[in-house]
């Protein structure tokens, strides 16, 4: 598997970009390694990676590069305080387009995606769907995994106080389940909404109790 740094380089390569002048991995880290993070750290990106990586292979996406590049940014900003982080998150990946003058050709798409990611309504975009996708890929994964998720998206709001919390959070969580569906796109649908049901079901019981 290639290491994060490397597959970062990569990218900007990719579009254009001599590892040279392109942002430098280390400063990427210190985004993503700020505190009060525990969810939301490079571990999430190279984990919804290897799903980009995969959907592309089965030919869905439609456009790959630039949004591996909206994934690398999406949770560039993360405060749980905060309500504008996707804001925030496209107006750093913004001033890099507009520096490496990829605005022009990429820029519009990838400010739809990113802000995609706030999961507030339908992405209108194929790709869209899929960095949605991609983002609440967690759901549908082991038990384990999916409560060690939980556990560390509780320690990022470690702040609120605990019956507000789980009232907040089964909220949140009973928003998902209702959907008729809780994946937009049928290939995520098949790999992970039913467990994803059975994950969300049962931590909505657990904040009940």
């Amino acid at each position: 598997m290639i290491k994060l740094e490397q597959r970062w380089k990569l990218l900007w390569d990719s579009l254009g970009i001599s590892q040279r002048t392109a942002p430098s991995f280390e400063g990427l880290e210190r985004y993503y390694n700020a505190q009060g993070r525990f969810y939301h750290v490079l571990n999430h990106i190279g984990n919804g990676l290897v799903e980009l990586d995969f959907a592309n292979r089965v030919g869905i996406v439609e456009y790959p590069k630039p949004l591996e590049l909206v994934w690398w940014h999406h949770d560039y900003e993360y405060n749980s305080r905060k309500k504008d982080n996707e804001e925030k998150s496209w107006e750093k990946l913004s001033d890099e387009l507009i520096k490496y003058g990829l605005f022009e050709s990429i820029g519009d798409k990838c400010r739809i995606w990113t802000l995609d990611t706030k999961h507030i309504q339908t992405p209108k975009t194929n790709d869209g769907k899929i960095i949605v996708d991609i983002d609440l890929s967690i759901f549908g994964k082991s038990e384990e995994e999916f409560d060690e998720y939980e556990e560390n998206i509780k320690k990022e709001y470690s702040w609120v106080e605990e019956k507000d919390y789980r009232k907040g959070r089964r909220e949140i969580l009973e928003g998902f389940l209702s959907r008729k569906n809780i994946y937009h796109t049928e290939y995520f649908r098949d790999k992970y909404q039913d467990r994803a049901k059975e994950n969300l079901k049962r931590s909505i019981e657990k904040l009940r109790d």
